[in-house]
């Protein structure tokens, strides 16, 4: 796509998992995960929710496992034809 496009890539900048913690007026805080960029693409969704933004952080540990395979097999097996 880059050759097409005439233009050179730099990087590619992967989504991590944040873990964020909002509260909405006098309502109790409510954490939540959300996949994103940056934090800031995060606070800014949340703020147009209408949601005070308490706290963002980056989850530290994020595995991405495979589904086992008993599961696939099942998910298809029971896919209608």
């Amino acid at each position: 796509m880059a050759k097409q496009r005439n233009f050179k890539l730099l990087h590619v900048i992967p989504r991590a998992t944040w873990v964020y913690k909002v509260q909405r007026g006098t309502e109790k805080p409510v954490t939540g995960e959300q996949k994103a960029f940056t934090r800031g693409e995060v606070q800014d969704a949340l703020q147009k929710m209408g949601y005070r933004v308490i706290r963002v952080q980056k989850r530290l540990l994020d595995f991405k496992l495979k589904p086992p395979s008993a599961e696939i097999v099942t998910f298809v097996a029971s896919a209608p034809t």
